[in-house]
This record gives C-alpha cells, sequence and structure tokens, in this order.
C-alpha cells in the first residue's frame, strides 16, 4: 500500500479553509442587522400604514436626509424577514430617499405582524 504525503498545496488548502471558517464564525458571531443604526436624520417620522387588505399592507414614512429603508417583519416579537423599498424592488438596485415607501404581501389573513422600519448608514 503506497503512503500517502501531505503537499503543500494540500497543507495550504487546509489551512485556507480553517481560517475561512473562523472568519466567518468571527464575522457573523451577531445578526448583521443589529449592527444597523440610523442617525438622528434618518430616523423615520410620520410612520403610515395604509392600503390594508387580509394579505398585505403598505408602510410609508419620511426622513430628514436621503437614505435607504426596509421593514423587518414577522409574526414573533423579533421580526426576521426583511423587505425593501419598493422602488428598489422595481429598479434591482438600492438607492436613498427621503420618502419611503414598502408594501408586504403574500401575509397570512387574521394574523397578528409586527415590523420595525430600518435605515442603513447613507450609501
Amino acid at each position: 500500500m503506497k503512503k500517502r504525503e501531505l503537499t503543500i498545496p494540500t497543507i495550504l488548502g487546509i489551512l485556507f479553509s480553517v481560517v475561512g471558517m473562523g472568519a466567518g464564525v468571527w464575522f457573523l458571531r451577531e445578526p448583521i442587522r443589529s449592527a444597523v443604526f440610523a442617525s438622528p436624520e434618518e430616523t423615520p417620522t410620520q410612520v403610515r400604514v395604509a392600503n390594508t387588505t387580509d394579505s398585505s399592507f403598505v408602510v410609508s414614512w419620511l426622513t430628514d436626509r436621503a437614505a435607504t429603508g426596509f421593514i423587518q417583519y414577522g409574526q414573533s416579537s423579533n421580526p426576521d424577514l426583511v423587505i425593501s423599498d419598493d422602488r428598489d424592488q422595481e429598479r434591482g438596485t438600492v438607492d436613498n430617499y427621503f420618502t419611503h415607501f414598502v408594501t408586504l404581501r403574500g401575509l397570512k389573513p387574521s394574523t397578528a405582524y409586527n415590523f420595525r422600519i430600518g435605515s442603513p448608514k447613507k450609501l
């Protein structure tokens, strides 16, 4: 039986994998969404819920500075689903706005949902 030898490429591959996993665990030790905080100029004002149906509703709000916006929503007290501004979804790119509109669709009828307005740092 032939004895297998560890070569330099094999050792480097193993080392790269271990370092990559360690870096991934370190960077993701807390959810990214909890590291996003809005500045005072990006704090939502005039929040409105409109166009309510049995499976959707629209949330709109204003910010003093143009910023990106999104909604975290879900049935639990700690919402885990995220949806971005309607215009960002249409264009396929994220942009900054003073007026924000997010439509939540595909909701279950007669079900309570919690949501949070989010605004990461200005792009």
